[in-house]
């Protein structure tokens, strides 16, 4: 097995999904523009933590199975006599 198909399959044992599908297109950025190892790294770890961030609100917003249209701003705070505005 070579090393990119070992690192690939590593990848997604480690369910780092964002940094499997995006090693290879920044590696090559990464040696174009002579960047560190560790600021490769670094910046394959941003990428998978603001995907997961993404993901997660993207997910908590569709459990919340909220109106699209509504608003914060158009809840009516009166109905509810615990919360403050």
């Amino acid at each position: 097995m070579s090393n990119i198909h070992h690192l690939e399959r590593s990848l997604r044992k480690l369910r780092l999904t964002r940094v499997g599908a995006e090693w290879h297109a920044l590696e090559k950025r990464a040696l174009a523009e002579g960047w560190t190892p560790s600021r490769y790294l670094l910046t394959l770890c941003n990428e998978e933590l603001l995907w997961r961030e993404s993901e997660k609100l993207r997910r908590y917003k569709k459990e919340a199975r909220l109106p699209v249209a509504k608003t914060l701003s158009e809840y009516d705070f009166s109905q509810c006599h615990v919360l403050a505005r």
